[in-house]
């Protein structure tokens, strides 16, 4: 059997973590060309996206990924030991589309090969959840155990026993190396029935009345920007702490506010809170890359990095008198 899905999109959004990257890539697979391919980012929504002070009290790790001082606290697990049912919020919300997501456990090599069969007669998408330790592509390669990821699978070819994993670009694994990586987990997404994918257009009013009190992040960045002023005074440690900040901003905090104006342009509220939803996305991304180029500079002005948390902190005030009720859009 050689198979290949061509119209499987790599997991480019940068979302939260590798395996809701990796959920994202599949649900825009189903969506296809819809207006409504980017409704997953709405499912933030649902969620707590708060300041960890706990990760400060624990031994800096070796990679910046790995301290995570911002991040959602509910709904998606991002634990390759996941059960099923820790899914059912995420599967309240896709049903609405017509999808649904699954998770398998302690599938050995052969019972794998036979799933991914499986998968392509059905039309499912297949995240395979894996051990970077013995991912030859990866820089955890045979340096960090138990450094748990997910690879999204797009083809498979039996007779030449090779497995093809989409990413930014195309990477075929053998047999032999899927066995050697494989944690023995499994999610795969899949539409209910023939149907396809719904063209489900979101309740935007109900959305806004349930994450109302989220939308103002104030109580979760005030603590960031406070860490941040106080450990990028350690000259010596800026490279890694501006590279975590850049992460935690790029993977949870724009999300969060991309997520944040795709609800208010959707709605009708007055314009200036659509304005302020647009601009605070486009600071936080300019924060963001700043972030990015200090972690390669290795120095900053003090001056400048108050200045801007000064600002973005403004910016999210804008947001402490958002309107009650919306009307719902005609």
């Amino acid at each position: 059997m050689k198979v290949m899905n061509q119209c499987l999109p790599p997991p480019n959004v940068k979302v939260m973590s590798c395996i809701f990257d990796r959920i994202f890539s599949a649900f825009r697979y189903f969506a296809g060309n819809s207006p409504h391919q980017m409704d997953l980012f709405l499912y933030l929504l649902e969620m707590d996206l708060t300041y960890r002070p706990e990760i400060r009290a624990q031994p800096l790790p070796d990679d910046p990924w790995f301290y995570s001082c911002i991040g959602f606290q509910n709904h998606v697990p991002d634990n390759p030991q996941a059960q099923t049912d820790a899914y059912a919020p995420l599967n309240h919300f896709l049903q609405a589309y017509n999808l649904h997501i699954s998770y398998q456990e302690n599938l050995d090599f052969p019972a794998l090969v036979l799933e991914l069969i499986k998968s392509f007669q059905e039309n499912k998408v297949t995240i395979l959840l894996i051990d970077q330790f013995y991912n030859r592509h990866s820089s955890y390669y045979h340096k960090m155990q138990n450094a748990n990821h997910a690879l999204l699978i797009k083809g498979m070819d039996t007779q030449q026993q090779q497995i093809t994993i989409c990413d930014k670009k195309d990477i075929s694994y053998s047999f032999e190396e899927v066995k050697d990586m494989m944690t023995g987990g499994i999610i795969q997404l899949s539409c209910l029935d023939d149907k396809g994918f719904f063209q489900a257009t979101p309740n935007y009013p109900v959305i806004y009345q349930n994450s109302k009190q989220k939308l103002n992040l104030l109580e979760t960045i005030a603590p960031f920007f406070q860490e941040i002023e106080q450990t990028m005074r350690q000259e010596s440690k800026i490279a890694f702490y501006a590279k975590a900040y850049y992460m935690s901003t790029l993977y949870q905090l724009i999300p969060f506010v991309t997520a944040r104006d795709i609800l208010f342009q959707n709605l009708k509220i007055p314009e200036k809170f659509q304005n302020a939803a647009t601009a605070s996305r486009a600071k936080w991304e300019e924060f963001s890359y700043w972030l990015a180029k200090i972690s390669i500079l290795k120095r900053l002005s003090y001056d400048q990095l108050t200045h801007r948390t000064s600002e973005l902190f403004a910016m999210e005030q804008q947001f402490c008198q958002l309107p009650d009720k919306i009307p719902p859009v005609v």
